[in-house]
């Protein structure tokens, strides 16, 4: 009888193990398959889409290449990535930026509001030093007051910030980008995307190596 009981013990633990493995498989299959492509290697985009005639440019208009950053407000890399655009621009005074948003709202709670400052900021023509001061003080979003950060930048008219702000006014531009980088089946921030290669969280001497592939 014991050993008829420490059998059928066994073999309940087995099938519990080759359920919990079988889950285990099935649960690493669909987080692959939501990450998508590698983020490991640069990819060209299969489609011919327009991507630089929206967004934020930041840098010469007439620029002879347009760099498109997709990009989250509370993300550390994208934080180190500014640093480095900066520098590339430096040494590349045809080069532009074109800002599109991505705040990973699952990960960084106050990113997507974050986006929507930035954009308010913008209608008073001030996109850019907002986001540089949001970059510039990342420790401080969700903290500071978002007006805080307008004040400091140059934000001329702060009531009508805030109620830009308190309306989402420009929900649809972020929504729009997030709905783009789904498209694109874009994998992480910062992504770069340089004549049509996506790059994710390149260093500068790729990013310069990808702007002479024209």
């Amino acid at each position: 009888m014991k050993k008829e009981i420490l059998s059928n013990v066994i073999t309940g633990a087995l099938v519990v193990a080759a359920l919990v493995m079988s889950v285990s498989a099935v649960r690493r299959s669909l987080i692959t398959n939501r990450r998508g492509p590698s983020i490991s290697e640069p990819r060209k985009l299969d489609t011919d889409y327009e991507l630089t005639s929206v967004g934020h440019v930041i840098g010469p208009e007439k620029a002879s290449v347009k760099i498109v950053e997709f990009s989250d407000f509370q993300c550390p890399g994208c934080g180190a990535m500014q640093r480095i655009l900066a520098v590339l621009r430096e040494r590349h005074p045809d080069v532009a930026v074109v800002f599109r948003h991505w705040p990973l709202r699952r990960i960084h709670p106050h990113a997507y509001s974050a986006a929507l400052a930035a954009e308010c900021a913008g209608e008073q023509g001030r996109f850019e030093p907002y986001a540089d001061a949001l970059y510039g003080e990342q420790w401080r979003i969700g903290v500071k007051p978002w007006d805080a950060f307008a004040r400091d930048v140059g934000v001329q008219d702060l009531a009508g910030f805030q109620q830009c702000l308190d309306e989402a006014r420009y929900a649809n531009i972020v929504t729009r980008d997030l709905e783009t980088a789904e498209e694109l089946q874009l994998s992480a921030t910062p992504t770069i995307i340089v004549n049509g290669f996506v790059l994710v969280a390149p260093p500068l001497a790729m990013i310069e190596d990808y702007i002479q592939r024209r």
